[in-house]
């Protein structure tokens, strides 16, 4: 999953891919995952839960988006 967080150092977005596979994500649901900054060259922690949701939500904001600007009939 495309997903991403934020460098608290520049508040650029980070973009990173997310494991989600049924075998990776109960592993690692409560792990906090290391995540290098292009922004400020630092590594910034993150938990992948709050990582994965707000994947999700991206997700379902641009397919909510896209809803709104079809045609209606």
């Amino acid at each position: 999953m495309r997903t991403s967080i934020e460098c608290p150092v520049t508040r650029s977005a980070v973009e990173l891919q997310l494991e989600d596979d049924p075998r990776t994500m109960p592993e690692a649901w409560d792990q906090s995952l290391p995540v290098a900054c292009p922004h400020c060259g630092g590594k910034h922690m993150a938990r992948y839960r709050d990582i994965y949701v707000e994947g999700v939500l991206s997700g379902l904001q641009g397919d909510l988006e896209a809803l709104l600007r079809m045609p209606r009939k």
